[in-house]
């Protein structure tokens, strides 16, 4: 009954649409992966997951155009990014995210659980932040104002140039 109502299910697969493109929802379940996308508004809310049986990995992703893109791989890598025009749009094309999401993101953090390592970044880097196990480094301005800390002591920099250490004292 296209465009309200359609249903295709076989063995492995199934999709399924109430008001063609309001709701469009996409299954796939085979011996090796599990995978279910679900559209909303055509692509205005996209969330897509996938199950790797074998090894039990999961890759989550959520997007709603144009306001935020929200993933986690299976490794453990998550990312967001608040506003985000063209990923939603382009899904998994590496040269979009790489070179004109930055344009647009007011607001973007990631966080690798397997390394530890975090970043955060507001307004195009006007406040920046990285978190690893080893150190610490944060920055304001855009570098006019910067702050480092590891085993070695603190840094703080000023207008890019003008270092204050203090070390760490060695028991």
């Amino acid at each position: 009954l296209w465009p309200i109502y359609g249903k295709l299910e076989t063995d492995t697969r199934k999709r399924e649409f109430y008001l063609w493109p309001m709701y469009v929802n996409r299954e796939v379940d085979t011996e090796r992966i599990k995978f279910r996308q679900e559209r909303w508004l055509g692509a205005l809310y996209q969330h897509s997951r996938e199950e790797r049986k074998e090894t039990g990995k999961i890759s989550d992703r959520k997007q709603v155009w144009p306001l935020f893109t929200h993933e986690t791989n299976s490794d453990g890598h998550s990312r967001f990014q608040l506003l985000s025009p063209l990923e939603p749009l382009l899904p998994g094309n590496k040269g979009i995210r790489r070179n004109y999401s930055p344009l647009f993101a007011l607001w973007h953090s990631e966080r690798n659980a397997a390394t530890g390592h975090s970043s955060r970044s507001f307004l195009w880097h006007l406040y920046r932040d990285e978190h690893t196990p080893d150190y610490k480094k944060c920055s304001l301005l855009f570098g006019l104002i910067d702050y480092k800390k590891n085993e070695e002591g603190k840094e703080w920099r000023l207008l890019w140039l003008l270092p204050f250490r203090s070390k760490t004292a060695n028991p």
